[in-house]
């Protein structure tokens, strides 16, 4: 038997299964480290840094921490907070009733 006689079907299982048992020696031997990249309660959690990194590129170009998801849901969810104040809505000199 050679090997151009082994179907490649084959060869994906056996690959899988070496990709497979490598992963399982990383998960084992950096369980901590990978537990805490993905810790929901950690600040430093490996998507919420992806996201606000994305973000604070996408608002405004520049890297400079200005975004926050937390802030941009609290902001999506309050979109009245604080109108009043606004300058370019001092500018429309609205009724009170509207905000």
């Amino acid at each position: 038997m050679t090997l151009k006689s082994i179907p490649t079907a084959a060869w994906l299982v056996v690959a899988g299964g070496v990709a497979l048992v490598a992963a399982g020696y990383y998960a084992k031997k950096n369980a901590v480290a990978i537990g805490q990249a993905v810790n929901p309660a950690d600040p430093n959690n490996v998507v919420y840094g992806a996201v606000n990194a994305l973000g604070d590129n996408y608002d405004d170009g520049i890297d400079n921490d200005s975004f926050s998801l937390g802030s941009w849901f609290y902001d999506f969810l309050h979109p009245y907070d604080g109108f009043a104040y606004r300058k370019d809505v001092q500018a429309l000199n609205l009724p009170e009733e509207l905000y």
